[in-house]
Order: C-alpha cells, then structure tokens, then sequence
C-alpha cells in the first residue's frame, strides 16, 4: 500500500524526506491561485526599499557585513543546488520518455507533492531573493538597472505562471535552480575573500545568457504547439507567452550589455592599457 502513495516520480529523488512527500500541493496551488497577486505588494515594497534604503544610507559608513554575506550567498546556494536536484532528473525523464515539447504542455508534473514543494519553494525564495538588493545598499554598492528590473519580474512572473499551472514552468526553474546554484557559490567564495578565476564569472554570466536564450526558444516551441499545432489540452496561454517573451528577451539584452560591459569593453582598455 505504502508504495501506491509515492509521488510519481519517487525512483527519481535520491534521500526523498517524509515532509516532501507529504506535501499538501493541492492546499498549496489554492492559496497560490487565490493570492498571487500579493506579489504586486512584494515589488512596491521592494521598490519603496530601495528609495528610501539608499537615502538613509546616503550620509552613512558603508557597513562591511562579510560573515552575514558569507552565509546568505551560501544558504542561497545550497538551496539552489537541493532544488537543482529534485527539478532536474524528473525534467530529463520526461524528455527521455516522452519528449521534449510533451514537457511545455503536460502539467501533470503540479500533482508530484515534492516538485510541487520545492516550486512553492521557488516562488517564494523570489521574495526571499530581494535581500541581496539589501546587502547592495547596506554596501553602498552600485544597484544597476539590470538587478532590480530583474529581481522585480521574476517575482511576478513566477507567481503568474504557478497560478496558471503552467507546464513549461518546469523548465525555467530547473534552469534558474541550476544557475543560481553556482553564481551563489561563486558569491560566497568571493564574499570569503577566496580568489576566484575571472574567467568563472564569465562562465556564470554566459550561462545566466544562455539561459534567457533557452527561455526565449521555450516561449517559440510554447507557441507553436499551442497555435499552429493545436495541440488539445496544452497547459500554455497567450498572455504568458507574451509576458515570458517579453521579459526573457529584455534580460537577453541587458545580459549581453553587462557582459560586454563587465568582460570584453574591460577586455579592451586593460589591452590598450599594455
């Protein structure tokens, strides 16, 4: 009997906990259908945060804060790198069994109580994420447009697309707890005053840009089934498209601007420099 009540993709979690598969997804999925938008509230605080955030510390010392950076950037990480674990080998199954577009319309992966779990997880780690704009402004580091914009639509976007149950979601949190998972650690180990090749912060960015790349062809393939092949039942909606495309494609640009920025334009002028 006990083996019945395993989530679908149980063989696939290595150490699976009792609180995962015991997960009320069902709970989960009607509170975040009745109030998703509280994530408009979530972005006014956010933004208001930061106004008032800078102007209190504009005549202020710029606080060090290297042991709560520290371990900030590696509960992140480690959180990123558990959720890269459970997200990822059911997303490879699927596509092993049954394909790769099959995963942007079946949404019968919202009914595994543990990936259910760590999708709320996500959708709320969204929140928790605003806290590195903390430490920027506490640092009195520069808050670039790139960090807040991006901070700010993720929140809402997630939210949205967890209301709509939308299949393809899959796919952006496995790449985003992928990504995260390293670009976190890589945070911690500098916050450590760990040297760290410059050519691994290349590395994270590239693959922070391939990864709007990815979502930008998701959103393509997402279309394409939902409106010229019609597919019947396909769990994908034209305003989440538009808004995905949208928003994957800004974070394309401004991803390539930084990276020219930070790397190549860098690149140049130490050249120049010899």
């Amino acid at each position: 009997m006990e083996s019945a009540q395993l989530p679908p993709y149980a063989g696939l979690y290595p150490y699976m906990q009792r609180f995962e598969r015991d997960f009320d997804y069902q709970r989960a999925m009607a509170w975040m259908d009745a109030n998703w938008t509280q994530c408009v509230n979530w972005s006014v605080f956010y933004l208001l945060m930061i106004v008032l955030g800078q102007r209190w510390m504009q005549n202020r010392t710029k606080y060090a804060l290297r042991g709560p950076l520290i371990c900030w950037n590696l509960l992140l990480g480690l959180f990123s790198v558990l959720g890269t674990v459970r997200f990822v080998p059911p997303l490879l199954s699927d596509v092993r069994q049954h394909g790769f577009e099959w995963t942007l319309c079946s949404a019968s992966w919202y009914r595994d109580p543990v990936l259910h779990l760590w999708g709320s997880a996500f959708a709320f780690s969204k929140v928790l994420e605003f806290g590195d704009t903390v430490f920027i402004i506490l640092r009195k580091q520069k808050l670039i447009f790139l960090h807040w914009y991006h901070h700010v639509t993720v929140l809402f976007y997630v939210w949205l697309s967890y209301k709509e149950q939308l299949a393809g979601g899959r796919w952006f949190i496995a790449l985003n707890y992928g990504v995260h998972a390293t670009m976190y650690m890589y945070y911690a180990a500098r916050a450590a005053g760990i040297h760290v090749p410059r050519k691994v912060a290349m590395v994270i960015t590239s693959s922070q840009t391939l990864q709007m790349v990815i979502g930008c062809v998701i959103n393509y393939v997402s279309y394409k089934l939902l409106f010229v092949d019609k597919v019947p039942g396909c769990s994908a909606s034209l305003t989440n498209i538009v808004v995905s495309s949208v928003m994957y494609f800004t974070y394309l640009l401004l991803f390539l601007h930084f990276f020219y920025g930070a790397y190549v334009k860098k690149s140049k002028l130490r050249n120049k420099q010899q």
